[in-house]
């Protein structure tokens, strides 16, 4: 469900995701499908967020960051 989240946000690229839980990039795609499959079922639709997708681990942790900033923020 995790690696469906992710892709459909598109909060990282699938080679940072795949390293970051430690699979290979078929099984996390054949993992995210099914849950894709699972998630339209209930009509659950998860929004991709704004901007580009994190490349590096950096990236990432600069991207949490400044949604937690914002998050305080409010």
């Amino acid at each position: 469900m995790l690696a469906a989240v992710l892709r459909a946000r598109r909060v990282a690229t699938t080679v940072l995701i795949t390293e970051i839980l430690g699979c290979h990039r078929t099984y996390l795609n054949r993992c995210a499908d099914q849950a894709a499959e699972l998630l339209a079922l209930h009509d659950i639709c998860i929004a991709p967020v704004d901007g580009p997708k994190a490349r590096t681990h950096a990236q990432l942790q600069a991207r949490i960051d400044a949604a937690r900033q914002h998050q305080d923020g409010q």
